[in-house]
């Protein structure tokens, strides 16, 4: 963490690329997901969004209510 955020404040690259670690942190929560759902889940990590899966769609640890003001 102290290497990312030294990136952010130099503006310099980190010592891994952002893309691999939010693939990483991706995989974590998608397996959260599936152990919540007890079942398998499919992921198109292309267009990241899981493959006809409404249920999958609506957990909780996929989409956060952010305060009134925040978004992303």
């Amino acid at each position: 963490m102290e290497n990312f955020i030294h990136a952010v404040k130099t503006k310099t690259d980190p010592v891994v690329p952002v893309e691999i670690g939010h693939r990483s942190c991706t995989v974590c929560t998608l397996g959260n997901i599936a152990y919540e759902m007890k079942r398998p889940i499919k992921w198109d990590p292309a267009a990241e969004k899981f493959v006809d899966d409404p249920e999958a769609d609506k957990n909780r640890l996929f989409n956060k209510t952010y305060a009134e003001g925040y978004t992303l």
